[in-house]
């Protein structure tokens, strides 16, 4: 990941004549790849997204942010595409206004999030198809909820909360709610 973010880089003489390391640290899956042009690219790799998760884990140094992010993987079960979307909607809660709950549900889903049903209230086990909400958990202690209109609430709304940020609540359109 730390290496992936730096986006292409320069061949040397070395990794021309054969001589690059075939693995450069324990447990190591990386690849290696060689590109003759800038319009060549390689599926999947986006520096850039890897960059954004890379700088948005804790820690002052490269060490302390890899096992924060070594910590994602393992500890957590997390994949680059829910990293990148956790790392987006703690960022701006506002990019739940770019989808309907329906597709937000579909979305997380198909990046390997587990949908649950609500655990309180009223609306507590009802399925989304039913009429109810649905939440996710992420990173041991954030979540996200989808809160449908109901007799506790005149609207329908997101609830997002994590142990830094504490709980939000935002609109569909995702602007702030000020309840």
């Amino acid at each position: 990941m730390m290496l992936a973010f730096q986006g292409w880089q320069r061949a040397s003489k070395a990794v021309w004549q054969g001589k690059h390391a075939k693995h450069i640290h324990n447990n190591c899956r990386c690849e290696f790849a060689v590109r003759f042009d800038e319009i060549s690219d390689v599926e999947g790799y986006e520096p850039e997204k890897y960059k954004k998760i890379y700088d948005n884990m804790p820690g002052e140094n490269s060490n302390e942010k890899m096992k924060a992010l070594r910590r994602m993987f393992e500890k957590h079960g997390l994949t680059i595409q829910q990293l990148d979307f956790i790392i987006d909607l703690e960022r701006d809660g506002g990019i739940l206004g770019s989808k309907t709950p329906a597709e937000w549900k579909k979305y997380l889903e198909s990046i390997g999030f587990k949908t649950k049903t609500l655990g309180k209230g009223s609306l507590k086990g009802l399925k989304f198809e039913a009429g109810g909400g649905f939440r996710i958990n992420y990173r041991g202690d954030g979540y996200l909820q989808y809160h449908p209109e109901g007799h506790h609430h005149h609207d329908s709304y997101y609830k997002r909360s994590n142990a830094k940020q504490g709980v939000v609540r935002l609109n569909l359109d995702g602007s702030r709610r000020d309840d």
